[in-house]
């Protein structure tokens, strides 16, 4: 027993010294642990500052953060620190924070000397734009409240003419033309602002802020120079108008010079040729593109089915929420084409586009084109349609239609559109040929012939500059052998 009892001691006694030894090992390692905390987190505060500190960059007003080096697109901008996210804008009257090394110091000081050199660029052009205004017989002033004063419109324009031109308008100008990193003409650009200040006065398009006019002017801008260029071609066979779609999503990535040489060169005196502003065509022409109504599709994937009416029937529907509920939202063909029913013929058109009264309609990433019918997978779509009608239209009912609910689509017969058509007014064969399907978006007036006509975007496949910017003029109230362009047109009502 004695040897039971002494041997049970013995065990109990080693136990004890393993406790003793893992604790003195937990507490050392705890402690080492803690050292290299104590170590580490204060290099890592150090370096992520320094990194955070080298990461400070220009955010210019077109999104991109660039590193600072001796050449910058424009001349508003703002410091941004990654370290504290806090924006100081030369524009306001805060002074630039204190900084606390060589870098920052020699940061800012390269800064400043960049943009004092970009000030006198633009305080010089901003002089140059002046004499050019007042040549123009308009007044010069610092903003558009002295029109307010003077019982003007704070568009600065009475009667059609223009009266003033604000220093923020031409700055504005200056920094687009850095943006674009053209060349500053003063007689181009005065010109063409000239133009938009019609433009806006006459369709109430109000600009309240930088951003706004950037985009309204850019837009503007680049449609007049491309129709310019366009009337001066001998080769072209009709004259385009002032037409630009102001209200269009725009990023200022997207932007991209406009070649101005073949405008500019060769032309003396004025160097915009007086063709109509849109807005002196007759009251009735309509044009959905202006608002941004239409959307694009791509013309290439349409290789795979003969008549992609269910392109058309998705855009007119985009078009359709656009217009009764304000958001812009891009629907799935595919799922059109998956879930409509077939038809033989187009006569039948009005019993596939029933599918939109019926069915719930997804967005287009979530039913993304593939360009080949598959099985229908219109279960996850989960938002009911707010089509109430599909409605038959006619000639006569067509303009009220594209006031009130928008554009609508056709069907109808022609023969190599894509090849025959070269812009202006077609006047041709509309009961032989292939079936296409097309988006009624407007009714215009031709400058020059004041014949009227119905402008239509055509689901087919062609070039990027083929028509009228892809789209085609059919003379209103045209019949070819009984057929017409209306014989089979629907739309929806809500």
């Amino acid at each position: 027993m004695k040897l039971g009892i002494l041997s049970i001691d013995t065990v109990n006694g080693d136990d004890q010294e393993r406790r003793r030894f893992s604790k003195r090992t937990i507490w050392m390692v705890v402690i080492i642990v803690l050292a290299i905390i104590a170590v580490i987190v204060p290099v890592t505060l150090v370096l992520t500052r320094s990194k955070a500190k080298e990461k400070r960059t220009i955010k210019f007003l077109n999104g991109l953060d660039i590193e600072p080096s001796n050449e910058y697109p424009i001349s508003d901008f703002i410091v941004v620190d990654s370290k504290d996210d806090q924006y100081v804008s030369h524009e306001e009257d805060v002074p630039v924070q204190v900084v606390e090394n060589e870098h920052e110091r020699d940061f800012l000081k390269e800064l400043r000397a960049i943009k004092a050199k970009m000030d006198e660029k633009m305080r010089g052009d901003l002089v140059k734009f002046e004499d050019e205004v007042v040549r123009n017989n308009i007044e010069y002033k610092q903003d558009e409240k002295t029109c307010l004063g003077d019982d003007l419109k704070d568009t600065c324009v009475q009667h059609g003419q223009v009266k003033v031109i604000t220093s923020y308008e031409a700055s504005c100008v200056l920094k687009l033309i850095n943006i674009l990193k053209e060349e500053f003409r003063p007689k181009l650009e005065v010109e063409i602002l000239i133009l938009f200040k019609k433009y806006c006065a006459n369709y109430e398009i109000r600009y309240y802020n930088h951003d706004w006019f950037l985009k309204f002017y850019y837009t503007f801008r680049r449609d007049v120079i491309r129709m310019e260029i366009h009337n001066r071609d001998p080769s072209k066979k009709y004259k385009k108008g002032y037409h630009t779609r102001l209200a269009e999503d725009y990023i200022y990535g997207q932007t991209k010079s406009v070649d101005t040489s073949s405008l500019i060169n060769g032309f003396q005196g004025s160097e915009i040729i007086k063709t109509p502003l849109p807005f002196e065509v007759e009251s009735d022409s309509i044009d959905l593109r202006d608002g941004g109504y239409i959307g694009e599709f791509l013309s290439y994937r349409l290789n795979k089915c003969k008549s992609c009416w269910m392109v058309a029937a998705s855009i007119v529907y985009d078009a359709f929420v656009t217009l009764k509920t304000g958001r812009r939202l891009t629907h799935s063909a595919q799922q059109i084409w998956d879930c409509a029913p077939e038809r033989s013929s187009p006569e039948l058109l009005e019993t596939s586009l029933g599918y939109f009264k019926d069915h719930a309609i997804c967005l287009r990433g979530k039913y993304p084109f593939i360009g080949e019918k598959r099985r229908c997978r219109d279960r996850m779509c989960a938002k009911l349609s707010i089509v109430k009608r599909i409605v038959k239209i006619s000639e006569s009912e067509a303009e009220r239609h594209l006031k009130t609910n928008g554009p609508f689509m056709v069907e109808f017969y022609i023969y190599g559109l894509e090849n025959v058509y070269t812009g202006g007014i077609y006047k041709g064969k509309l009961s032989i040929g292939s079936l296409i399907s097309a988006v009624v978006v407007g009714l215009g007036t031709d400058v020059n012939t004041r014949e009227k006509y119905w402008m239509l975007k055509p689901i087919i496949e062609v070039r990027s500059n083929w028509g009228e910017g892809g789209y085609v003029k059919i003379l209103y109230g045209h019949i070819d052998d009984g057929k017409s362009i209306f014989d089979n047109a629907y739309g929806f009502s809500g």
